[in-house]
């Protein structure tokens, strides 16, 4: 009897994993080493084709994957990398303060059903008015904009733009352009950003944030005690205060503290 998978199941849906070092790690399996590639397929082009002895899987998919992990976590480099678009996100003190809050504030609290259901109807004929779209087209300023990246980012960040330029309207037209207005050229900027931060060095990245959130200056030891609350024990944060020393993005200044260059 054949199951389907969630790609499957929810193949016009949103999938989120709250840690999705579950799936990494599953791909390093032996009995998942062909795991990988039909989920690339999935998230890529959308379509899954696999033969098995019990039969042939084969659907076609537009589910959307949303995973949060811990930056030291995830190797974005590989082909799985590509298929996502990144919010890199360290919560500075004060967010974490409003974090502890809102857990405390929620106890107790119960979902609204009647806004929810509304939503849920919006989304419903959202869907149906896109389903309306007749001809899709870029512009040429978006196009310029995203010329300078790799063609399997390119992709990505025209879907961020298409999805900006949808839910932005007031009504779906049959032929739909979408632009580039000063708002949606900062949102794909700063994607850009966060992308090439991540590949370059994720590691080194969230200990600059966390080092300039703080005036950029830190007691080494103060630093690694503040990089123990995002999970980053004693071993792993002295690896990268030396990496940072080494490549020059911090000094020892002459009082003795850590100073971002």
């Amino acid at each position: 009897m054949k199951h389907p998978g969630l790609a499957e199941e929810f193949a016009k849906g949103i999938v989120a994993i709250d840690e999705f070092t579950a799936i990494t790690n599953a791909l390093q399996q032996q009995h998942s080493l062909t795991f990988e590639p039909h989920l690339n397929s999935s998230l890529y082009g959308g379509h899954v084709h696999k033969r098995l002895a019990s039969g042939d899987i084969n659907y076609d998919t537009n589910v959307t994957l949303i995973g949060g992990t811990q930056v030291t976590k995830f190797d974005i480099s590989g082909g799985l990398g590509r298929r996502f678009t990144y919010i890199f996100w360290i919560p500075s003190p004060q967010e974490i303060k409003i974090l502890c809050n809102a857990v405390w504030d929620g106890v107790n609290v119960s979902a609204d059903k009647t806004a929810l259901g509304e939503y849920r109807l919006k989304l419903e004929q959202f869907q149906r008015d896109i389903e309306g779209i007749e001809t899709l087209t870029f512009s040429k300023e978006l196009r310029e904009f995203l010329s300078n990246r790799p063609h399997f980012e390119q992709q990505i960040f025209r879907k961020i733009a298409l999805g900006y330029e949808l839910f932005n309207m007031d009504s779906i037209p049959s032929s739909v352009e979408i632009g580039l207005d000063s708002r949606c050229a900062r949102l794909l900027k700063e994607s850009i950003e966060w992308r090439d931060d991540l590949l370059a060095d994720a590691e080194a990245s969230q200990v600059l944030q966390i080092m300039q959130m703080r005036g950029g200056v830190m007691d080494r030891r103060d630093l690694q005690a503040v990089l123990l609350r995002y999970s980053i024990n004693w071993s792993q944060s002295s690896y990268i205060v030396e990496k940072l020393l080494s490549l020059r993005k911090i000094r020892y200044n002459k009082g003795g503290q850590l100073a971002v260059v």
